[in-house]
């Protein structure tokens, strides 16, 4: 025999069935909040690194774009291109170190690693031509760590290539 609580007849056992039912929709609404809450995150924590790589980016551009101009000689010392400012006092060069032997024939090429955030390297290449011209090249690799597990990390390279003008003498 069922005890009733009510004139329209609810039993102690739908009572307990509605609260499970409430108990699981609230389970449920709490872990889709957390799920979404953690997705943005996610978003947001993408975008940082998005953010940090356009800086680097940006850094390159200029530092490459800062050495097209009459304001910087270009010299060799050893492994390393040396770009001297003439408007900063001679002893703060600009150096780019070059691998064993790269400074050797007409296109030199090195590689600097860049361990921050999502960069994974730093590359230049210097081409000289027969004008007494040259094309600095810079890129720069990088790697983005996926949103979620089932996707693969976003990699790629940015490159900003300057065209120089130095004395053949001096390169």
């Amino acid at each position: 025999m069922k005890r009733r609580f009510n004139k329209k007849g609810i039993t102690l056992v739908e009572i307990v069935i509605v609260l499970a039912v409430v108990a699981i929709m609230s389970t449920m609404v709490v872990s889709f909040s957390l799920a979404c809450n953690l997705w943005v995150q996610q978003g947001v924590n993408r975008q940082n690194m998005l953010s940090s790589f356009n800086s680097v980016k940006n850094a390159v551009h200029a530092y490459a774009s800062a050495f097209d101009d009459e304001d910087h000689i270009f010299s060799v010392q050893g492994a390393r291109l040396c770009v001297d400012d003439v408007n900063a006092p001679m002893e703060q060069p600009y150096y780019l170190e070059f691998s064993d032997g790269a400074l050797e024939g007409t296109s030199l090429s090195g590689q600097v690693l860049y361990p921050v955030d999502n960069i994974t390297g730093i590359g230049f290449s210097l081409i000289k031509n027969q004008q007494e011209d040259a094309l600095l090249i810079c890129s720069v690799a990088y790697s983005i760590p996926a949103v979620s597990p089932d996707r693969a990390p976003e990699t790629g390279t940015y490159t900003v290539a300057v065209a120089l003008r130095v004395a053949a003498a001096e390169v």
